[in-house]
């Protein structure tokens, strides 16, 4: 039986298979160079970020100062003589000593928001006025240091309270009509932002030192960046600091004040401070 011819010549086949290939090949040529058409050149996307740029703002890293109070702006004072000051009209000094012993030691940080809380409950203002005019009034500024801190102020550091002290006594300190205010005018003159102060209302589920989530809740409220701004954290006890490290502010940014020509030392050397000699003008008049 003889062979049955093939319908299409292989010449003929392999000639179709080159015109397909080449009908491929112009398609993709030509999709290419609409889609190079599409997409905008680097100058042009260069262009649109410059005309875009006015639009964003770029926050420029900020210098901040987080301080401690107690032993690192205030000192501690002669403690009976400025308890009886106090209570010199009120018959609790017996009774109120022991409690103004562990404050003064400050071995139960926040124990005065405490009190005070407990002095609303039990009806009781002439506690409370006594303890918040205690916690105010009855220290010594540290003078070396404050000076130092306005030089930093006037290098454009900003100041902002770190403290477990209650919000109470804090704000004792910023009432323009109060003693503690005139006392001490450098915590209203220095300090900005929201203070790491204790409501006494929620005292018991207050976040404090040493837990570094005081220090992750007071950075998000004052809008700080540890890792972009440049972070300083000041207080008396070691405790503190290994918890502001463990929350993003850098070691060699930490520093312990162990008395106030140690920490006016360490401010003067760490920021190469001008050296202040004699200055006694931030330690007011005691009424």
């Amino acid at each position: 039986m003889p062979k049955r011819a093939n319908s299409m010549p292989k010449l003929e086949i392999f000639n179709s298979k080159i015109a397909l290939k080449s009908v491929i090949f112009a398609f993709i040529v030509s999709l290419s160079c609409s889609m190079l058409a599409l997409t905008p050149s680097s100058d042009s996307i260069t262009k649109t970020i410059q005309e875009e740029m006015p639009a964003l703002e770029i926050r420029k890293p900020r210098k901040i100062i987080l301080c401690d109070i107690h032993e690192v702006l205030l000192g501690n004072p002669r403690f009976g003589k400025s308890v009886k000051a106090i209570c010199k009209n009120i018959r609790m000094v017996r009774a109120l000593k022991p409690i103004f012993k562990v404050l003064w030691r400050g071995k139960l940080d926040g124990v005065s928001g405490q009190l005070i809380k407990t002095s609303r409950k039990v009806n009781c203002p002439e506690l409370k006025d006594i303890l918040v005019r205690f916690e105010a009034t009855t220290r010594s500024a540290y003078n070396d240091v404050i000076m130092r801190l306005r030089q930093l102020r006037d290098q454009d550091y900003e100041l902002i309270i770190a403290s477990n002290i209650a919000d109470v006594s804090f704000q004792t300190f910023l009432d323009p009509g109060s003693k503690a205010h005139k006392r001490f005018p450098f915590f209203r003159e220095l300090f900005t932002g929201i203070p790491g102060t204790i409501d006494p209302d929620n005292a018991q589920k207050a976040i404090r030192k040493p837990n570094p989530e005081y220090f992750t809740k007071l950075m998000l409220a004052n809008n700080i960046n540890p890792h972009t701004d440049q972070v300083f954290f000041i207080d008396d006890k070691q405790c503190n600091l290994d918890a502001a490290k463990d929350a993003g502010i850098p070691e060699e940014n930490c520093i312990l004040a162990r008395s106030e020509k140690d920490l006016a030392g360490k401010l003067e050397r760490q920021f190469s401070l001008d050296s202040i000699q004699d200055n006694k003008t931030c330690q007011p008049t005691i009424a």
